[in-house]
């Protein structure tokens, strides 16, 4: 249900010029070791990974995270460098970080995952070497920042646990409900209590979600997260959105979902919704 891994061509330029404005947020970026999560595939499931930019080469153009294993996942779930990271040179990764009152988006493509320089063979630490993005996207934070939809506004969603089907294939949703809240880094699916489709924490997701009756749905990928009691017979299904930072065949952008978003928080703080 998920799609294959992408790489992009050996000879595809990846370097920005000498003194760009991405070249900028990077030079900051390492020299803050700033806390960064990269979004990658692994056997046709999705994962976020968590670790840090420790190193910008400005003349090689490459960039450098340093992947210690930790005991488990962090607090929301992420997986925080685990030993199990698997990459090939040329795949496509996601990688995302915060800058003041912005979140720095950007999608480029392995060099190498190696041991750690001057590292003990036997040691867990490895560094991931990435090519330097040829561009930087800034989203507002506020766009990651959840929003509560109004009880008596609709918004329809299904899920497919999984993920979200090919075109080719003609699978009924898990189950269906409406959105509870929403950012760019997921969602909360309100459902009843008797269409709870028992998901797995970790498991991969689709996600279809329909802001107007009739109009074009989002399509998004995810993992299945927590979930909470919403109501006496009702039940939140939490959702972290995955790989957004790619566009990828047969899922909505970063750019539409932050969109709709968008409209969201207008609207709701308005009350005319999506008059």
């Amino acid at each position: 249900m998920n799609q294959a891994s992408q790489t992009i061509p050996d000879g595809a330029p990846a370097a920005p010029s000498d003194g760009s404005p991405v070249e900028a947020v990077l030079i900051w970026a390492a020299s803050k070791r700033v806390p960064v999560t990269v979004s990658l595939e692994q056997e046709g499931c999705w994962q976020n990974v968590r670790t840090q930019l420790v190193e910008f080469d400005a003349g090689e153009k490459l960039l450098k995270l340093e992947m210690t294993p930790a005991a488990g996942p962090g607090g929301d779930g992420i997986a925080v460098a685990p030993a199990a990271v698997q990459v090939a040179p040329g795949q496509l990764v996601g990688m995302t970080f915060r800058r003041g009152h912005k979140k720095c988006v950007f999608v480029t493509r392995v060099v190498v995952l190696q041991n750690a320089e001057g590292s003990d063979p036997a040691s867990a630490t490895q560094v991931l070497v990435l090519r330097a993005p040829r561009d930087v996207r800034e989203l507002q934070r506020r766009s990651y920042q959840r929003i509560t939809l109004p009880p008596d506004q609709f918004v329809a969603v299904r899920l497919w646990q999984g993920g979200l089907p090919s075109k080719d294939q003609t699978v009924g949703p898990s189950c269906s409900g409406r959105v509870g809240n929403i950012s760019l880094g997921g969602i909360l699916v309100d459902i009843r209590k008797e269409h709870n489709p028992r998901l797995t924490v970790g498991e991969n997701v689709g996600v279809e979600i329909t802001p107007r009756p009739g109009g074009a749905p989002l399509l998004v990928e995810g993992q299945y997260r927590h979930c909470v009691i919403t109501g006496e017979d009702r039940l939140g299904l939490g959702v972290q959105f995955l790989g957004m930072e790619r566009e990828r065949p047969g899922c909505s952008t970063l750019a539409d979902v932050n969109a709709f978003i968008g409209d969201v928080r207008r609207f709701a703080t308005r009350g005319d919704w999506f008059a």
